[in-house]
């Protein structure tokens, strides 16, 4: 299970790392108003805080919550996937190819989808993540006072942090593990890389990890729905047996 929360911070990796890099060989103009490549990022942030309640109320049934972050997570790299397959069609087509400091003629706005994408994506990650380890972890975190229950979602949520931190750090070993059996993907510039082979690769790993998120998923809400049941069974059977003993 921890492996689909930390894939989730490999796919935000990507919004500071390979996005970026597209956009800076991409149009900045709007008219005649220069745009800086900061607004994308900033909208990606935006739309993480307003969707930040869905996040909340997600949180309550964390496993709904994180499969919407992996549907939108996968739908992102799709997205990034066709923009820079179009991108580098606009390379070849121009012969920038081999020319990293040149604009190409594609403005960087095609690229605001997959950042609305992953600010959704991490919308809902980063409260349903906590709330899936308060209620699978900690079963208790919800009891007790209002001074303990404060302190334990605290951990609980600097601990979700912490498995999205070491997401991040994997992106960066997946990125390795990749340039070394296909190197054409990663090459000294980004016209010259294939990241959409890339992105297409993160798309198929999300979508499988979500297949496999569900059927787990089912297994568990099957398991706690027998045990449930058991103790339910035996709650009642004990009073029966103490009455007819008495």
């Amino acid at each position: 299970m921890c492996i689909t929360f930390i894939l989730l911070g490999v796919v935000s990796s990507i919004g500071n790392t390979f996005f970026i890099e597209q956009a800076v060989g991409m149009n900045h103009y709007v008219g005649s108003l220069w745009v800086p490549i900061l607004i994308l990022p900033g909208i990606q942030g935006s739309v993480r805080k307003n969707w930040g309640v869905a996040g909340e109320c997600c949180a309550k049934v964390p496993k709904f919550g994180i499969a919407m972050s992996m549907v939108f997570a996968t739908l992102c790299c799709i997205t990034a996937a066709k923009v820079e397959t179009r991108r580098l069609g606009v390379v070849e087509t121009e012969g920038f190819s081999d020319d990293a400091m040149s604009i190409i003629p594609m403005t960087m706005f095609w690229l605001l989808p997959q950042y609305i994408l992953l600010g959704l994506s991490e919308a809902f990650s980063e409260k349903c993540i906590a709330g899936f380890f308060s209620d699978e972890l900690l079963p208790g975190a919800n009891e007790g006072d209002e001074a303990a229950k404060g302190a334990k979602k605290k951990y609980i949520e600097s601990f979700a942090q912490a498995v999205n931190g070491v997401g991040i750090i994997l992106g960066v070993l997946i990125v390795y593990i990749v340039g070394e059996i296909q190197p054409t993907w990663f090459q000294s510039t980004v016209n010259k890389s294939r990241l959409d082979n890339y992105f297409w690769t993160l798309a198929a790993l999300f979508a499988a990890t979500l297949v496999l998120f569900g059927l787990f998923s089912c297994c568990l809400s099957v398991y706690e729905f027998k045990r449930r049941s058991t103790e339910d069974v035996e709650g009642n059977v004990t009073p029966a047996t103490t009455t007819t003993t008495t």
